[in-house]
C-alpha cells in the first residue's frame, strides 16, 4: 500500500521507486518554513493581529473552474478543493481527501483510500464518488476544460465520454463510500502526478459545476472541502477574496484572510509592490526580472519552468504547405529576439526537453532545423512552395496567446523579420486566442499563435505535452500517430529503462522536424514576498503548499 503519513512532507516508497532520481535531479526542495527570503532570521517577530495577505498578479484569473483554470489560481486552489493528494514542494506525497492507494503488480489498477473525515462545508459526507462524479465532469466535452482532459486519458472509458457516446467512464468503480477503484488501459508511471495529485483533480462538488456549465459556478456559494472559501470572486474587476473555511474538517486551519487584485502592467505592480502596496506579487515578464536582481532575498521559487513558443497551425492554409512553415520558421531568430527583450535574464528556449530539465540535449539546436535560423534557405523554401511569394499567401492571423509587453515586442520582431527576408506584411494580430474564435472553432482560423504550458518534472511529459495527439496543441489540431506511438511506449516505461529516453528524444525530433514549433524563451517563474511573510514554499505546479502555516507579522 503506498501509505501517505498525516503528518506533512512524508515521501511515499513506491513514487521514489518510479521517479528515481529524476525529481532529486530536477526538483530541488523548496526552503523550509522560516527561512525562505521572507522570514525572519531569529524567527521572533510578533504576528500581525490582522491576518491579511494581499497578493498582487500579473494576469487575471478568467476562471477558477479546476478543470479549466490556466495558470494563476493555482497558488490557492487546491486548498479550497483538496485532490486526492498533495505534492509537497520535493514532490512527496501529501494527503488530500484521500488517506493512501493501492497499485496492481502491473500498474493499471489504483485503488484509493478516502479518508471518512474529510467533509463538505455544508458538513456532508466527502466521499468516492465524488472522486468519480469530478473527474468525469473534467473530462466531459459539454465542459470546455481545454488541455486538461488528456491527462485524464489513460483510465478505461475515457475516449466514449469525449466521443459523448458515455458519460461516465467505465475504469471508475466506486467499490464503497471510502474506496475508489481506477482502473487505466496501460500502467503510466506518472498518473499519479497527472491526475490524483494535480490542482484539476482539486475535487469541486460535481453537481454545482454542472448546475451552472462553463459559467462562473464557483460565485455561488459554492461547497468547498479545503481550509479556505471564496468569499468574492469578481473577474470583471479583477478582485478575488479567498478567506478560511469555518467550517473545515481538519486540523491545520487557516487564519490568514487573501486579498487578490490583478494589475496587468508590471511596472506598475513592481512599484506598488515597493510601495509596499502589496506583500506578495508574480511576474510572467521583465519586470519580475529586475525586482529579484534588486531585492534577491524576497524572491520564493517555485522550480516552475517551461518553453514558450510560437505554435504553427499545419491544417490551415498556407500553413498546410510544409514549406510555408519552414520557411517562416527559417526566418525567425529567436536567440535574437529573447537576447534583444530579456537579456541575460532568460534563456533561449529549445525543444519540448527545456534546459535544466533531465534528458535534455544542448545539440538539439542543431540536429532539428526547426530551432535554426536561416534567412537564404527560408527565401527558398518560400519560393518552392505551392505559393511561390509572398504575394500569392493569404491573409496570416496571428494570436499572442498574452498582453505581456514582452510577447508584443517579440511578435514585432518577428513580423519585421518575416518582412525584411521574405516581403511578408499581410497579416493582422490579436492578443488572445479566443479573440479570433472559440474552442475547436481556433484550429480554423489562427494560423500561429503564443504557446506555454507546464510540465511535470519529468522528460516524458514535458514531450507528452506538446506533441501527443488532443495535448497543448490541440488547438491548432496538431497530431502524428508516429509520435503518438514512441510516447506511448515510452509513458509506460520505468524511468531507469534505456529505451524510456531514447523514444522520448525519438519523438521529440520527429515532432520538431514536422514544423510546428518555434521557441521563444525559456520561462522560470517565482513569487517575491515581503519580510513579514514569513515561511511560504511554492510548489513546481505553482501552488502555495504550506498556505496555513504562513504567518504575516507586523509590517
Amino acid at each position: 500500500m503506498g501509505e501517505i503519513s498525516k503528518m506533512k512532507r512524508y515521501s511515499l516508497p513506491i513514487l521514489i521507486v518510479i521517479l528515481g532520481l529524476l525529481i532529486t535531479a530536477c526538483v530541488a526542495p523548496m526552503p523550509a518554513g522560516g527561512e525562505s527570503g521572507a522570514a525572519d532570521a531569529d524567527g521572533e517577530m510578533e504576528p500581525a493581529v490582522e491576518q491579511v495577505l494581499r497578493y498582487g498578479m500579473i494576469q487575471s484569473m478568467k476562471t477558477f473552474d479546476p478543470a479549466r483554470e490556466g495558470g494563476f489560481g493555482r497558488f490557492i486552489m487546491q486548498h479550497v478543493w483538496l485532490p486526492p493528494f498533495i505534492a509537497d514542494p520535493s514532490a512527496n506525497l501529501t494527503p488530500g481527501t484521500c488517506t493512501s492507494f493501492d497499485v496492481s503488480d502491473d500498474g493499471t489498477t489504483y485503488t484509493l483510500h478516502v479518508n471518512p473525515e474529510v467533509k463538505w462545508s455544508d458538513g456532508s459526507q466527502f466521499t468516492a464518488g465524488d472522486i468519480k462524479a469530478w473527474f468525469e465532469y473534467v473530462v466531459n466535452p459539454e465542459n470546455l476544460s481545454g488541455w486538461v482532459p488528456p491527462n485524464y486519458a489513460g483510465i478505461v472509458g475515457y475516449d466514449a465520454v469525449r466521443e459523448g457516446t458515455a458519460t461516465e467512464m467505465e475504469g471508475l468503480v466506486v467499490v464503497d463510500e471510502f474506496t475508489l477503484e481506477i482502473n487505466l488501459k496501460e500502467a503510466d508511471p506518472l498518473f499519479v502526478y497527472k491526475v490524483l495529485a494535480n490542482y484539476n483533480s482539486a475535487t469541486a462538488k460535481a453537481e454545482q459545476a454542472w448546475a451552472d456549465l462553463n459559467g462562473e459556478w464557483w460565485t455561488n456559494d459554492p461547497l468547498v472541502t479545503g481550509p479556505y472559501t471564496i468569499e468574492s470572486w469578481d473577474d470583471d474587476v479583477m478582485s478575488y477574496v479567498y478567506v478560511p473555511n469555518p467550517n473545515y474538517w481538519g486540523e491545520n486551519k487557516a487564519s490568514i484572510r487573501i486579498e487578490v487584485t490583478s494589475v496587468l502592467a508590471e511596472e506598475t505592480l513592481s512599484l506598488m509592490y515597493e510601495n509596499d502596496q502589496f506583500d506578495i506579487v508574480i511576474f510572467t515578464g521583465a519586470a519580475g526580472d529586475a525586482l529579484s536582481l534588486k531585492y534577491p532575498e524576497d524572491v520564493v521559487p517555485m522550480n516552475y519552468r517551461y518553453s514558450n513558443i510560437w505554435g504553427f497551425n499545419p491544417n490551415l492554409p498556407p500553413m498546410d504547405d510544409p514549406m510555408v512553415r519552414r520557411a517562416l520558421i527559417h526566418a525567425i531568430d529567436h536567440e535574437r529576439i529573447v537576447q534583444v527583450i530579456y537579456g541575460d535574464t532568460k534563456d533561449p528556449a529549445a525543444g519540448p526537453i527545456y534546459p535544466g530539465l533531465s534528458g535534455h540535449r544542448p545539440e538539439i539546436f542543431e540536429m532539428a532545423g526547426a530551432l535554426q535560423y536561416d534567412p537564404e534557405l527560408a527565401k527558398q523554401e518560400l519560393a518552392q512552395s505551392s505559393y511561390g511569394s509572398a504575394e500569392n499567401l493569404p491573409k496570416l492571423n496571428l494570436a499572442l496567446g498574452t498582453s505581456d509587453a514582452e510577447w508584443v515586442r517579440g511578435m514585432e520582431m518577428i513580423l519585421e523579420m518575416w518582412r525584411d527576408t521574405l516581403g511578408i506584411t499581410n497579416v493582422e494580430t490579436k492578443p488572445w486566442w479566443n479573440d479570433w474564435a472559440r474552442g475547436d472553432a481556433r484550429a480554423d482560423v489562427v494560423h500561429m499563435g503564443g504557446f506555454g504550458w507546464g510540465t511535470l518534472p519529468d522528460p516524458g511529459h514535458a514531450v507528452w505535452r506538446a506533441a501527443y495527439t488532443g495535448n497543448a496543441m490541440s488547438r491548432i489540431r496538431y497530431s502524428n500517430p508516429e509520435v503518438d506511438a514512441l510516447l506511448d511506449e515510452a509513458m509506460s516505461l520505468s524511468r531507469d529503462d534505456p529505451r524510456f529516453l531514447e523514444l522520448v528524444h525519438e519523438a521529440e525530433l520527429i515532432y520538431l522536424e514536422d514544423y510546428v514549433w518555434k521557441p521563444f524563451f525559456v520561462v522560470s517563474y517565482s513569487w517575491h514576498a515581503k519580510p513579514w511573510v514569513q515561511g511560504l514554499q511554492g510548489t513546481w505546479y505553482n501552488n502555495w503548499y504550506n498556505i496555513e502555516e504562513v504567518t504575516v507579522t507586523e509590517r
